[in-house]
């Protein structure tokens, strides 16, 4: 039988984890599963809420600071109310960060980088951890990671900190929640499909391609797949690990670019 799990997700960003990555892990068994969404253009919320409904999966909340533990504490008290406990957390929600480098990146920008992804997954963590010790059951801690914090790319400097945070802060976990049952792990993605590679001609795609040894990239239901391994008892001895979704791109070393400071990122004027 398929194992039922109550899961939180925090972190709802349009096509990782709900138009294919929910429904399809809801169809690997992934039941009563609580979706927070993060801060998102209103059309885009709605099209996840449809997304994640149409797949089975409870939502309970659409506005979502995740660097505000006040906002943060509220959300799990709600949860708390409405399912009493859960079995696994899930967290997704990042700022990219894009066009920020050692030389440009201002105050302002690092500490939105950074409260978003680092500290917004440290308290949502506390607060998940506090509640599955509370419900006596233990628990999985499921963070997702990055390529980007393994190697070194130009302009993107405050993100792949942040996301080396979250590595650091896997391990800390599986040592201080162990005794508790609770299990920690992360996901190291890249190369993984989103809503922001929609304006890419076929030649971008090709080009994307040519970097990666398995030549294709990733799609959200693969996220979604490998965070319903790590949250379920096949993975029950697993803790403080790593598991790579990257199509093969930490095993390439890339090429320098001398002139990265002269390239900016189109991407980022879709996440303003």
């Amino acid at each position: 039988m398929p194992q039922k799990l109550r899961v939180l997700v925090f972190g709802m960003t349009y096509c990782k984890f709900t138009e294919k990555g929910l429904t399809r892990a809801e169809s690997c068994a992934l039941k009563k599963l609580v979706v927070i969404a993060r801060r998102l253009p209103q059309d885009k919320i709605e099209k996840c809420v449809e997304a994640v409904i149409e797949g089975g999966v409870r939502f309970i909340e659409s506005t979502f600071d995740q660097s505000d533990p006040d906002c943060i504490h509220a959300v799990f008290e709600k949860v708390k109310a409405n399912f009493g406990r859960i079995d696994s957390l899930v967290a997704n929600a990042a700022d990219p960060g894009y066009n920020q480098s050692i030389l440009s990146t201002t105050p302002e920008q690092y500490d939105h980088v950074m409260n978003s992804n680092a500290r917004g997954y440290f308290f949502c963590c506390q607060e998940a951890a506090k509640l599955m010790i509370e419900g006596g059951r233990g628990g999985s801690i499921v963070l997702i990671g990055s390529v980007h914090s393994k190697g070194a790319i130009p302009n993107r400097i405050t993100y792949a900190s942040s996301k080396g945070a979250i590595d650091v802060m896997n391990r800390n976990m599986c040592y201080e929640l162990g005794k508790f049952g609770i299990r920690s792990n992360v996901i190291i993605v890249g190369a993984v499909y989103n809503d922001r590679w929609v304006d890419y001609t076929p030649e971008d795609y090709e080009k994307k391609r040519a970097n990666w040894p398995v030549g294709i990239e990733s799609y959200p239901e693969d996220i979604a797949n490998s965070a319903y391994f790590l949250c379920s008892d096949q993975a029950k001895t697993i803790s403080g690990s790593e598991l790579t979704v990257d199509s093969g791109v930490m095993s390439v070393l890339l090429s320098y670019n001398k002139n990265w400071d002269a390239e900016k990122d189109a991407r980022e004027k879709l996440v303003k």
